[in-house]
């Protein structure tokens, strides 16, 4: 492999890497590497070969079989360093020294390899540097972190934090307050926006003969679905007769009805005023349409507020007009009746 710039800062230098010879299994050290290269460790007893000069800085001896993974160290803080078994390396003072910042290109898998001095160490990164403006862009790690940072115009923009939470504009997971996206590790998913007006998402199907927008789904079933026909949006809940058994008319729902509790209140966040239920109230009258528990907290003691959806009452409101509906009915053929019968009495008179 030729013609490589390899850079240990402040110095930049171009070097020709070329491996060095390895040792046999179980036996003795391989040769010098040639320029630029390290001399190949024996994978066994034998001792490492030299490392090998580079046109600019002589390579060092190589390193004993104690250490077969490594090979010879490099003459000077910026030189080569010599490779081990099947790997090229580059690197300080590595053989014996406590530097230990190096970067190796494996020859067995393919892989770069760059090594931190320290785990508590900041970024160990890959830069992209925009020459003299000073900006670049980063692939970094943070070890005292276990972080893995991204940075553009050198500013961090996105990180996989350490149990595997994909972080987009924010540096920590669960933060509700700060702007940014975050995927969790178990799936979950949130989007905060707080300092620039407007939406924060958008879901577009642009096919033309498209209506789904998302789809929900319980382990393996469909349990509901937006979809828009290209004016109105429809916010869909299973009802599909193939899902339900034991069907039958409602009956009692006037009465039901007339339990219900409607009322007026103020909101106390903004002061501002509505009109609804009040969700323990309606829970009495219609559980399914409430979710939560009265009076609930979380482990922390912060309340666990109940919520309602008000179209579970719609099949109740429904089938209570109908009722409403038929006892009109039957009032009128009552007076109806009553008419005749009075209007026959008074022509006979």
């Amino acid at each position: 492999m030729t013609g490589v710039q390899t850079c240990a800062l402040p110095i930049c230098f171009p070097v020709t890497i070329e491996g060095g010879g390895g040792g046999a299994y179980l036996g003795s050290g391989g040769g010098n590497g040639g320029e630029g290269g390290g001399g190949g460790g024996a994978n066994g007893t034998g001792a490492g070969g030299a490392g090998g000069g580079s046109s600019l800085i002589s390579g060092g001896a190589g390193q004993s079989a104690a250490d077969p993974g490594n090979g010879g160290s490099g003459g000077a803080s910026t030189g080569g360093g010599g490779g081990g078994t099947g790997h090229y390396g580059i690197s300080g003072a590595r053989g014996g020294s406590t530097t230990r910042q190096f970067v190796k290109l494996g020859s067995s898998q393919s892989y770069l390899e760059i090594q931190s001095a320290s785990t508590s160490s900041t970024d160990d990164a890959l830069l992209f540097s925009d020459g003299s403006t000073g900006n670049y862009g980063q692939v970094g790690y943070n070890h005292s972190a276990d972080a893995l940072n991204f940075y553009t115009a050198s500013t961090e923009r996105a990180r996989i934090d350490s149990s595997g939470n994909l972080l987009v504009g924010k540096t920590s997971a669960g933060a509700i307050t700060t702007n940014g996206c975050e995927l969790s590790n178990s799936g979950a998913f949130n989007a905060v926006r707080n300092t620039t007006a407007g939406y924060v998402g958008y879901i577009v199907n642009n096919n033309s003969s498209g209506t789904g927008l998302v789809e929900f789904y319980r382990q393996s079933t469909v349990v509901g679905s937006i979809s828009t026909n290209g004016t109105t949006t429809a916010y869909n809940t299973s009802s599909d007769y193939r899902l339900k058994e034991i069907i039958a008319p409602m009956t009692g729902a006037l009465d039901k009805v007339a339990t219900l509790k409607p009322c007026t209140y103020t909101w106390k966040s903004d002061g501002s005023s509505s009109e609804g239920f009040i969700a323990h109230e309606l829970a009495e009258v219609c559980p399914q349409a409430v979710v939560g528990e009265k009076d609930a907290v979380d482990e922390d003691g912060n309340p666990k507020y109940q919520g309602i959806d008000t179209s579970f009452l719609v099949a109740t409101v429904v089938a209570a007009i109908q009722e409403q509906q038929a006892i009109i009915e039957s009032l009128k053929a009552r007076l109806g009746l009553t008419s005749l019968i009075t209007l026959s009495i008074s022509s006979q008179r």
